[in-house]
């Protein structure tokens, strides 16, 4: 993908965190704005600074529900797109997605290429 993003990761797990940080930074060029371990300060980061993110990356077993967490960020910053992870079955995610108004979701435990593909489609969208 050539096109660089802004990206907010917000996973609470300290080393899938650091793989994300990885993998849409090292490996797919984009910038990293914010990485953090809960919903509530994910959102309160949005505040102000929403236009310089393009993309936030959500688990859903937050403590705060990272379906929450989305719902919120599509009603306040329609533009900014959203995607969903989490260990669910593909089923269970996809309905926690729809639910939540997602961009787009994955289910972990995944590879890289899976997660180059889904961004891919939600941008090119």
């Amino acid at each position: 993908m050539s096109l660089s993003l802004r990206v907010v990761i917000i996973e609470q797990d300290d080393d899938l965190r650091t793989a994300f940080e990885k993998i849409f930074g090292e490996y797919m060029g984009h910038k990293i704005v914010a990485s953090l371990r809960n919903g509530k300060d994910g959102l309160s980061f949005l505040v102000g600074r929403d236009k310089f993110v393009d993309l936030v990356f959500v688990n859903l077993g937050l403590d705060y529900s990272g379906e929450e967490v989305i719902r919120k960020i599509k009603k306040l910053y329609p533009r900014i797109k959203t995607i969903l992870s989490s260990g669910w079955s593909e089923e269970e995610l996809e309905k926690a997605a729809t639910s939540a108004g997602a961009d787009g979701f994955i289910s972990k435990p995944f590879d890289t290429d899976g997660l180059v593909k889904v961004v891919g489609e939600v941008f090119s969208n």
